[in-house]
């Protein structure tokens, strides 16, 4: 490989793949507080609030529900990465 090659290798092997472990802790956490600021915005918080759960289950939920998809993406774009990438 020449000192370029190199270069581009290591900066996708070293510095590119710790990003895939920051994108579902983003992505998580600006999709739950924007459910929470939607949910108080469109007036449908007081209902929300009204069920019959506690407030950290409704946190708790609020969280996975925007989790799990951002760690789906994240596998998938990681597992492209790797093959491209090898």
């Amino acid at each position: 490989m020449t000192q370029t090659q190199l270069m581009v290798y290591i900066m996708a092997l070293y510095i590119f793949a710790p990003m895939f472990l920051i994108i579902p802790i983003m992505a998580s956490s600006v999709l739950a507080s924007d459910s929470f600021a939607g949910e108080r915005e469109r007036k449908t918080i007081e209902a929300l609030l009204a069920t019959p759960i506690s407030d950290s289950e409704l946190l708790l939920g609020k969280i996975l529900v925007s989790f799990i998809p951002a760690m789906i993406v994240t596998i998938a774009s990681f597992a492209a990465y790797t093959i491209i990438l090898d």
